[in-house]
Formats: C-alpha cells, sequence, structure tokens
C-alpha cells in the first residue's frame, strides 16, 4: 500500500473546508456543491455547509442562486444583452461537466456581483458571524501592541514545554 502525504490532488474529485465548522469535504466532480447542501460566497471565496450559515441568512449562496442574481442583474437592463448570452452560450458547452459548470458560473458571478449589504449578510464571514483565528490573532496583535516575537519570547521564558503552558492556562478553550 502506497501512503501519500501533504497535498493529494485526484482529478475526479474535489475538496473544500467549511468557513465555519471547518470541517472538510471531499466529493466527486460529478457533484455540485447543490447536491452537498453546502454553498459559496463569491465575495469572500469561502466555501460553507448549508447547516453552518447563520439563521438569518435569507438565501443560501448556491450556484442557482449565483445564476439567478446574474439573471436578473443581465435583465434589468438591455446594454447588457450580449454578456447574458455569452453567459449562456459558455454554459450550455459544460452542461455535462458539472464541475466545469461550477467554475464557470462562479467566475462569472465573482466578475458581475456587486458586494451590497444584502449579499455580505447572507455570508458568515463576510458580515462576521464567523471570524477565523489568523484575523482574530491580527486584531488582537494591533490591539495589544504586541508583536508575535514578542509573546513568543515571553512564552518560551515562562514556560519549558506546550504542556505546561496548557496546564498552567487552564481556561483555555478544549479547540
Amino acid at each position: 500500500m502506497k501512503t501519500r502525504e501533504g497535498f493529494v490532488s485526484n482529478s475526479s474529485t474535489t475538496s473544500f473546508i467549511c468557513g465555519v465548522c471547518y470541517g472538510v469535504e471531499a466529493y466527486s466532480d460529478s457533484c455540485s456543491l447543490d447536491d452537498l447542501d453546502a454553498c459559496h460566497c463569491g465575495d469572500c471565496g469561502k466555501t460553507f455547509h448549508n447547516s453552518c450559515l447563520p439563521k438569518t441568512s435569507k438565501t443560501s449562496i448556491t450556484e442557482q442562486g449565483m445564476m439567478d442574481y446574474l439573471l436578473k442583474f443581465w435583465e434589468s437592463d438591455e446594454s447588457y444583452k450580449t454578456e447574458k448570452e455569452t453567459f449562456l452560450e459558455e454554459l450550455e458547452e459544460v452542461k455535462d461537466s458539472p464541475g466545469d459548470r461550477k467554475i464557470l458560473i462562479e467566475e462569472w458571478y465573482q466578475n458581475w456581483h456587486d458586494a451590497d449589504e444584502d449579499s455580505l449578510a447572507n455570508c458568515p464571514v463576510c458580515s462576521l458571524v464567523s471570524i477565523e483565528n489568523e484575523y482574530l490573532l491580527k486584531y488582537l496583535l494591533v490591539k495589544s501592541g504586541l508583536t508575535r516575537e514578542k509573546i513568543k519570547e515571553e512564552i518560551q521564558d515562562k514556560y519549558k514545554t506546550y504542556s505546561a503552558m496548557k496546564k498552567a492556562n487552564s481556561k483555555w478553550p478544549k479547540k
């Protein structure tokens, strides 16, 4: 049996990490995010389980939602007729490839979508319902006036091992 380490890619599978719960999902390219009950935000680029979206979300940001947005936008002004026709032609070309269809819709959506307040309210990252640890750390460093290096030195001076540091700070969250 061959053991692989690090990132392993297979052209017939795709995966994502949920932007809220950090659960990893791997699926066949023949599946769409709709099939997985998941959605993608065209503004921040994160993908989510629909069950992780805030309860206040009006709609999920699904492929169909992105398509509906584009078509409604283009129908609002006759001058966008060419863009709409081009999009529909390209969509027809990839109709038998769900992975390519997904990529096409997301690219068009990202290029045409205006990040208005209504769409931001649907995304837990854009609406700051979920804030990644990386951004929490950056915020705390700026707010406290400390640097990563200064904090690292303080920890190394005070503790000899990670387990000693963890034991001394029993109020740390489990995850």
